[in-house]
Order: C-alpha cells, then sequence, then structure tokens
C-alpha cells in the first residue's frame, strides 16, 4: 500500500516538474523574439576610483 503512495506522489511531482519545463521553455522562446540583437550597456568605471572621487569633490 504504501509503495502505491510512493509511486503516486513521484508521479505527481514529475507531472508538475514536466509543466513546469514545458512553461518556462514557451516564455524564453516568446521572449527571444522581442529582444533586440544588440549588445548590452557598458558602464565605465574610473581606473583610479579614490582619484575621481577627489576630482567630483565627494568625500
Amino acid at each position: 500500500m504504501s509503495a502505491f503512495i510512493v509511486l503516486g506522489v513521484l508521479a505527481l511531482c514529475g507531472l508538475i516538474a514536466a509543466i513546469e519545463i514545458i512553461r518556462n521553455r514557451r516564455i524564453r522562446s516568446s521572449a527571444s523574439f522581442t529582444e533586440p540583437k544588440r549588445p548590452a550597456p557598458v558602464i565605465y568605471l574610473p581606473a583610479d576610483i579614490e582619484k575621481e572621487k577627489r576630482r567630483r569633490n565627494i568625500l
């Protein structure tokens, strides 16, 4: 009897996992068509942070 309960729980968890995997693939595939194909913006930091702080009078 307990083997059926364990198998039932495993089957239910497998079904939930399969639904989540299918849902994530669908969301990712639809999002890939809407995103533009351009490089991500890059923030350039100064080489010497302390020198830049003094230049801008930031304590």
